[in-house]
């Protein structure tokens, strides 16, 4: 059976639909799988194991979009003879696209869209009892296969796949081979970015954090590595003299690539990092993270699926104000990120760091 997947974007939405891809290479070894996304994001699948074909498109609008989408749509019903559609992502590029395939059967993913709505107006959580996301669109799709999702054997399937003793459930394309980050010794790696303000740990407590690890002989002696993308201009402002003076902070943005960027986080003793992208790209090689929340909310879904992860989220009455913390901070004072001290983080590094002794 050839199934086509549809994820456009996010970075750490393409990254989550990774264990969807695995679990129907478990179930179905012979199926053959083409995903589709958005040119920019296809390193992220492009070599994975258990994806034969991946189509990337450009991320246009208007009469070129609809031109390139069609384009795309008679290759899925003539070219590839797909079997059935899987839309993971649930917008309105990815209804074209299906209404233009309208003779392959599909399905869309169930977004939860209005348990989301009341979570952000009436701040009442009906979510908080479902799974991670990685979970969430398994179980939804597991009745194509007639096999209830168990967590358990998708791990153990995938731990003897990727040969790595510490695995999630989401994987790169990176995560079946072994090899060796750029940074030599123990490192934490740092990633205070995110697409929008409202979901950024402000760079003064990273900072804090900076100076309460210099003072502790547990991670006085670990590197720091900043990990962000080139527009993320914030993250040259973190600065600390006693790491610096020794060479063990070393401030790496806007100057690795997705793939660089994957295998620092892949080599890191543990990553702190916001609700974003790199926070389910260390998850997919095992790495502990620790992961912050402001605007948003574990339980739309994207909280770590590690048992070693944690997340830190403080309830401040007005949070979340958004799905995807796409709006503006009405108070201008982002009350929700500055709740979550540095000391509380610092914290969590260290519980991290005594369990593994």
């Amino acid at each position: 059976m050839h199934f086509a997947l549809i994820r456009f974007s996010s970075l750490g939405d393409v990254v989550l639909q990774s264990s969807m891809v695995s679990w129907i290479k478990f179930l179905s070894p012979n199926s053959k799988i083409t995903f589709i996304t958005s040119k920019s994001f296809e390193p992220l699948v492009v070599g994975h194991k258990h994806i034969d074909d991946v189509i990337g498109i450009d991320k246009l609008s208007g009469k070129s979009d609809l031109i390139q989408l069609t384009a795309l749509g008679k290759r899925l019903n003539n070219e590839l003879k797909v079997d059935l559609i899987i839309d993971l992502h649930g917008t309105l590029r990815a209804t074209i696209l299906k209404f233009v395939c309208y003779k392959i059967p599909a399905l869309t993913v169930n977004k939860r869209t209005v348990l989301r709505k009341i979570l952000v107006i009436f701040k009442k959580d009906f979510l908080k009892s479902l799974g991670a996301h990685v979970e969430r669109n398994i179980s939804d799709f597991s009745f194509l296969f007639r096999h209830n999702f168990d967590e358990t054997e998708l791990r153990k399937y995938l731990a003897k796949e990727t040969q790595r003793d510490s695995i999630g459930l989401t994987t790169l394309p990176w995560s079946f081979n072994q090899f060796t980050s750029s940074v030599a010794g123990k490192y934490i790696v740092i990633s205070p970015v995110a697409s929008f303000p409202t979901k950024r740990w402000p760079i003064e407590n990273v900072n804090h954090l900076l100076e309460l690890m210099t003072k502790n002989p547990m991670t006085k002696n670990l590197k720091v590595v900043i990990v962000a993308g080139p527009t993320d201009k914030y993250c040259e402002g973190i600065k600390n003299q006693k790491f610096e003076a020794t060479g063990a902070l070393i401030n790496l943005q806007g100057k690795t690539s997705i793939e660089e960027s994957a295998k620092l986080l892949a080599g890191a003793e543990l990553v702190v990092t916001n609700d974003t992208g790199s926070a389910h790209m260390s998850e997919a090689f095992g790495t502990t993270t620790i992961v912050t929340y402001g605007a948003t909310s574990p339980s739309f879904g994207f909280k770590p699926h590690l048992e070693s992860s944690v997340f830190i989220s403080h309830n401040v009455g007005c949070n979340p104000c958004s799905a995807t913390g796409s709006r503006p901070c009405f108070k201008n004072e982002l009350e929700c990120m500055m709740a979550i001290k540095p000391q509380e983080v610092f914290e969590k590094i260290i519980e991290i760091i005594q369990g593994r002794k």
